[in-house]
């Protein structure tokens, strides 16, 4: 048993690899549709994703506007909620297809390293780097089989056969022809999960790369504060520290800690640009459907079934909020780290010159990073779930006032 616990032990360890072998998922993402090489396939594929989800917005737009009669209240909420999934995705899309150059240099940032020391990686520090990769093979498996099985049970959920008796789609549609026969409704089901898995896979590509970008960004701090620990040994005697050769060697490290950190604060700004309008988007939408959701409960007769089914609704959404929030305030302890790590070292036993390059480096990390912050006009650079809550309070109380 102990040797099976030590074998399982074994097996946990990082498989350490250079930077250059690590996985960037760069066919999926071309599959996807976010990565725009001048190829054929990934010319057509962008203009297939961009048709199929415009037009699967215009699909369940129509019906929402021209007959919301026929149908019950959950069929309308089912509608409305993949609606403004769609009109989410509708806004963020084009951002991405216009930003793709950014995101292929953020994957060649990953493959080849944000920075170079001059001194060659020690065990601990390529262990760092292992680590996280193993991180992002896990969990791109992970997210690719939860994203196709929990598409094909939204998609299996409205099949049933009094739906298929009735020639009714699983979800509800336009379409420029009737569904009155068998060929055209199995065309119907066709389109509907052509759409489906178009939405789903943008949905796959943007949480997906927006982990493994955020884990090596995690992965790069680590490396970086282990770094200057290697750099800076603590109980140096005072006459080895005066020395020339060693006030050259500690002048030398800490320059690579320098141009490290500025290597990361790019990393971070590329991610704000890329990923900045989700953010925002995504914040809005996540406040105005919480509120919703709350508003039709409050002022509605909701039966228990219903009521069940818009809190699930809720909970995935929230789940995205946890997402993002969560790593909104890991970013900003990365840089409280990394200055306590500064802070750190034994500044008397250092020479004036390495002094003076360390008092620099504190300065530069008095300002925090923060995930959230694509315009300060909108006031996005929240750090704790509770402003999410008082702004879905105010909206909600806004909602009431309408009423």
């Amino acid at each position: 048993m102990l040797l099976c616990w030590k074998k399982k032990k074994e097996k946990q360890k990082p498989v350490i690899k250079e930077q250059h072998d690590f996985a960037n998922n760069y066919r999926l993402f071309k599959y996807i549709g976010m990565i725009q090489d001048g190829s054929l396939f990934s010319r057509i594929r962008v203009f297939l994703a961009t048709f199929l989800l415009f037009y699967a917005w215009f699909h369940h737009l129509i019906p929402l506007v021209n007959s919301t009669e026929e149908y019950s209240f959950d069929e309308l909420m089912d509608l409305i909620h993949l609606e403004m999934v769609y009109f989410l995705w509708c806004i963020v899309w084009p951002s991405y297809i216009i930003r793709a150059p950014l995101f292929t240099s953020l994957a060649s940032k990953i493959q080849n390293g944000l920075y170079t020391y001059s001194d060659p990686l020690t065990l601990e520090e390529k262990t760092i780097l292992s680590t996280a990769n193993d991180a992002v093979v896990r969990m791109t498996k992970i997210s690719v089989y939860v994203y196709v099985c929990g598409g094909i049970g939204i998609f299996l959920k409205g099949v049933n056969k009094e739906r298929m008796r009735k020639l009714q789609l699983p979800n509800i549609g336009w379409f420029p022809f009737a569904i009155n026969s068998l060929s055209r409704y199995a065309i119907g089901c066709l389109c509907q999960a052509i759409m489906g898995i178009n939405a789903i896979s943008i949905a796959i590509g943007t949480f997906m790369s927006f982990a493994i970008f955020l884990i090596h960004y995690e992965a790069q701090f680590k490396l970086l504060r282990t770094h200057l620990k290697r750099s800076f040994p603590k109980n140096v005697p005072l006459r080895i520290a005066q020395t020339n050769k060693y006030k050259e060697v500690s002048l030398r490290r800490l320059k690579d800690c320098y141009l490290h950190h500025l290597a990361i604060l790019g990393f971070h700004q590329e991610i704000m640009k890329y990923y900045g309008i989700l953010l925002l988007v995504f914040r809005v939408a996540i406040v105005m459907w919480m509120c919703t959701l709350a508003y039709v409960t409050v002022m509605v007769d909701v039966n228990a079934h219903n009521l069940l089914k818009m809190l699930s609704f809720a909970s995935t959404e929230l789940l995205y909020v946890f997402l993002f929030s969560f790593r909104g305030q890991d970013v900003t302890d990365w840089n409280y780290q990394w200055r306590e790590e500064l802070y750190s070292i034994q500044w008397w036993e250092q020479p004036k010159e390495v002094k003076t390059n360390i008092g620099i480096m504190v300065l530069g990390t008095t300002q925090p990073l923060l995930l959230y912050g694509v315009w300060k006009i909108a006031l996005y650079s929240h750090e704790k779930l509770s402003d999410i809550g008082n702004e879905s309070f105010s909206f909600f109380n806004m909602l009431r006032a309408i009423n």
